[in-house]
């Protein structure tokens, strides 16, 4: 079974083009994106978001899915940090875009959830 991905990446852009990105590279390497985050039973096992106050919603909504936190600016670097170690393990800060060897950017960090995820799934 595909890991399944929930995306909210706040835009003013109505295209929404880094959900429109994440979106392909995720299903090109396997990922299922799926339009609610819970659906009935079952919830999304990754969820990627650009804004704190949908990763707390989406840390109530859920019990098991994995939360990226992504930020651009490192004005919003302190915020998503500080709220991903509120619950280890569960929710990650991601840069968007990696600026160092500590900050590998959000596709790497995604891709390691897929597989991480995919592996969870082998007999």
């Amino acid at each position: 079974m595909k890991p399944t991905i929930f995306l909210s990446i706040d835009s003013r852009d109505s295209f929404n083009p880094v959900q429109r990105v994440l979106a392909q590279v995720v299903t090109s390497f396997g990922a299922q994106i799926v339009d609610q985050l819970v659906n009935g039973e079952s919830e999304a096992q990754i969820g990627v978001t650009n804004s704190v106050a949908d990763a707390l919603r989406m840390v109530k909504e859920t019990e098991q899915t994995t939360i990226l936190v992504c930020y651009l600016y490192s004005s919003e670097k302190e915020s998503a940090q500080a709220f991903a170690a509120r619950f280890p393990g569960r929710i990650f800060a991601v840069s968007f875009i990696g600026t160092s060897e500590e900050e590998s950017g959000v596709v790497p960090q995604i891709l390691k959830l897929i597989a991480e995820k995919s592996k969870g799934d082998q007999p």
